[in-house]
């Protein structure tokens, strides 16, 4: 009989898989972001998303808190950043904590990577990358792309005081690519060419 497995081993038994995605969710907590394998961050973030959930309906009346202490290590210092710094980030949402992103496959094996990280957090790489797709775009006087437009709605939707660090990225991207497109074309004019626009081409000696 087909048993149905809802979860990823990840090749390991019950006590080590349990005790890898506890480090992983440690370290999510305390760095912001993690890069590892794409299974590994899948079942991480169930976890990570779970830790948030119960620590904002921790109350006297109930064990959330202790139940929380027991899906991370060092509990002191991450449950300290989880209660004062992540429940407080995340309070307008109601699920969608943390977003995990594909990488390049890794040299070597060729196992896919991933990278785990915490919606709206200090390395929100979508944020940092749409303000910078914003910024360029500004530079050389393009119309947005639908999608661009619909990235800033995402990272801009529930981001405390977003809109204001969103702008000074962009106006930081555009100064910076508008510096480098004036150092190209100060390059381009100091080549010394044979030729100049409009000169006849003259025609192949084979011809």
């Amino acid at each position: 009989m087909t048993k149905t497995v809802y979860f990823r081993k990840l090749g390991r038994p019950s006590a080590h898989r349990q005790s890898l995605l506890k480090s992983l969710v440690t370290s999510l907590v305390k760095h912001e972001n993690i890069q590892t394998t794409w299974a590994k961050a899948k079942e991480a973030q169930k976890h990570a998303e779970h830790l948030i959930t119960m620590a904002k309906k921790t109350n006297p009346k109930n064990n959330r808190q202790e139940l929380a202490q027991g899906m991370v290590f060092e509990q002191k210092n991450t449950l300290k950043k989880v209660f004062e710094v992540l429940v407080p980030r995340y309070n307008q949402r109601r699920c969608g904590y943390t977003r995990v992103l594909r990488m390049p496959p890794r040299y070597g094996d060729n196992a896919p990577q991933a990278i785990l990280e915490w919606v709206d957090g200090s390395k929100d790489t979508r944020f940092h990358m749409t303000a910078k797709a914003v910024g360029v775009a500004l530079a050389h006087k393009r119309p947005l792309h639908p999608v661009t437009k619909l990235n800033m709605h995402k990272v801009l939707l529930f981001r405390k005081n977003g809109k204001q660090e969103f702008d000074q990225l962009v106006e930081k991207t555009k100064e910076e690519e508008l510096t480098r497109l004036q150092e190209e074309y100060k390059d381009e004019k100091e080549i010394e060419r044979p030729w100049k626009r409009g000169d006849h081409i003259p025609l192949p000696k084979y011809v």
